[in-house]
């Protein structure tokens, strides 16, 4: 009987965590980032959310095979799972886009970290991944209350389409207090 309840709860365990993250990636998904962002609203902080999308991704997928697509969204991946530490949160949002949530941190601190996740992936040598590859990221950031976080995130992904617009490989910011006023 104790060996079985184990099992269960082995089996709950890997459920949550298989609901939670994202199989290509490894980091979490939009679930986790909701219960993140409702946490912060409870704690009336302020957060960041920072949407990451890889640029030209479809012409990676046609010129390079859909394994090498994999691997630069394992590789971005891993490279956000680096970057965050705690009170931060990476996640897979859908195809090649990411989204990252930072709690306490104002416009400044949010367009820094935007800035850094941006020259540290156009930075990298994706050559070792495939000849002739090179991956850039376009962002868009938010910031503003917890409670407001939906606003925010839809914030973020609208700065987001005016980086792909502008130039790609760019971060565009605004807080949420400007969209009001």
């Amino acid at each position: 009987l104790e060996r079985d309840r184990r099992n269960l709860q082995t089996q709950a365990a890997e459920a949550t965590r298989s609901a939670e993250e994202d199989a290509l990636t490894g980091i979490g998904n939009r679930r986790v980032l909701a219960r993140f962002l409702r946490e912060e609203a409870a704690r009336q902080t302020e957060v960041a959310c920072i949407g990451v999308d890889i640029d030209s991704f479809k012409e990676v997928n046609d010129t390079f095979g859909h394994d090498i697509g994999d691997a630069v969204l394992r590789r971005v991946g891993q490279l956000f799972s680096s970057k965050t530490r705690n009170g931060q949160l990476a996640i897979r949002y859908g195809g090649d886009e990411f989204v990252v949530a930072l709690a306490g941190v104002n416009s400044a601190g949010a367009y820094g970290f935007a800035e850094r996740i941006r020259l540290a992936i156009s930075g990298l040598d994706w050559t070792t991944v495939a000849p002739g590859l090179h991956v850039t990221v376009s962002v868009g950031v938010a910031c503003g209350p917890a409670k407001d976080w939906q606003i925010a995130l839809t914030a973020a992904d609208e700065r987001l389409l005016t980086a792909k617009r502008r130039r790609r490989n760019t971060v565009v910011t605004t807080s949420i207090g400007a969209l009001s006023a």
